[in-house]
């Protein structure tokens, strides 16, 4: 049996629980919510629960999205990719379909995929940029602000010639969500199964405007941090996509020029934070009564609790005390984009690839 903590009136009390074993639930997290997640973890693993009269523990391994939709398969190489997951928490419901497309992967995905956090993607902008087109009375999104903003004149359009170009910047969307977000706005932003020509168009004009790529969207921020360290926070970027939790974290540092969350008016992508219990050769069903428990746990008032301390919102995507208009946010309504179709994710990546190969985009920061 296990002796464990357990509170009694005000106190602690060594509890004896009898298992017969032991199992562990691996849970492979993306890394923005994998602390958040480890910490609810050890909170319930400590709490002493018991599946089939064996005491259970979760762990979690922070593994980027991106990394395991490609790895993905009945065949998993411990030596390799690492421990088997049980349960796929990536940051964002488009990685589970873009994972649905390869053939060793899609029958280890479920259907029923509940959200253990939300967080919207938004165009985050230097707060004065925002206002200059119309923030926060008009929520612009990245169509209307590619054209508003693709002509020479720049920002002389909107009476500031001293702020230059229009420079966007974009992490990977092969690799990032807030960036493959931005990308099915623009390039699939009429939510069908095709890229039209007219899609194809306004790519271009997106990339055309991209001078600033790089790996991650936790990247730009950092370039975001130091210019507006050097006294130059209106000359690197006018605009990148960003989780609205990106936001409320720069803006908590108290940076001399804040940044602003605009919410694409014809609809948000949102990192929907999916619970994935793989169907997968190791996952038994003891496994999976254990992933189904501890699911219930991160969804009741803890889990919400943690996750909304740290900047994210509850699964509904309703409103908390971080989500308010002095912060450069939404407090509550904002219309939602359907979920892309897993074929349109593969197609939009490759389009994208495709031009940034055609166009002379820079690089770095």
């Amino acid at each position: 049996f296990l002796l464990g903590l357990g509170l009694v009136g005000t106190g602690y009390a060594l509890v004896a629980t009898r298992c017969d074993g032991t199992v562990t639930l691996t849970v492979a997290a993306s890394p923005d919510h994998a602390p958040v997640l480890e910490g609810l973890a050890r909170r319930w693993s400590d709490s002493g629960p018991v599946v089939d009269g064996r005491c259970v523990r979760v762990d979690v391994v922070s593994k980027p999205s991106a990394q395991l939709a490609g790895h993905l398969s009945a065949t998993w190489d411990t030596r390799k990719d690492g421990r088997r997951p049980d349960v796929w928490a990536p940051d964002a419901s488009s990685w589970v379909r873009l994972a649905a497309t390869r053939a060793e992967a899609r029958d280890l995905l479920g259907s029923r995929n509940p959200s253990v956090a939300r967080t919207p993607i938004v165009v985050a902008m230097p707060r004065p940029m925002a206002e200059a087109v119309g923030w926060p009375d008009q929520q612009v999104g990245w169509l209307g602000l590619v054209k508003r903003l693709q002509d020479s004149a720049g920002w002389a359009r909107f009476g500031h010639p001293e702020w230059g170009s229009m420079r966007l910047g974009i992490a990977d969307p092969a690799r990032d969500t807030a960036a493959l977000a931005a990308l099915l706005a623009v390039v699939n932003y009429d939510g069908d199964q095709a890229v039209s020509p007219a899609e194809l168009a306004g790519g271009r004009a997106f990339e055309r405007l991209v001078s600033t790529s790089a790996p991650a969207a936790t990247d730009l921020l950092v370039g975001v941090a130091r210019a507006a360290q050097a006294g130059t926070p209106l000359l690197y970027l006018s605009a990148f996509p960003a989780t609205e939790r990106d936001v409320i974290r720069y803006n908590a540092t108290d940076p001399a020029v804040p940044l602003a969350a605009d919410y694409p008016p014809d609809g948000v992508l949102s990192a929907d934070h999916p619970y994935v219990v793989l169907k997968a050769p190791w996952v038994d069903p003891v496994h999976q009564s254990v992933a189904e428990r501890f699911l219930s746990f991160l969804r009741g008032p803890a889990g919400r609790a943690a996750y909304t301390r740290d900047g994210f919102r509850p699964p509904d995507g309703a409103g908390t005390s971080q989500t308010i208009e002095q912060q450069g946010l939404l407090p509550a309504g904002y219309a939602e984009r359907d979920p892309p179709d897993p074929g349109v994710v593969r197609q939009v990546l490759d389009t994208w690839a495709a031009l940034r190969q055609g166009g002379a985009a820079g690089a770095g920061g």
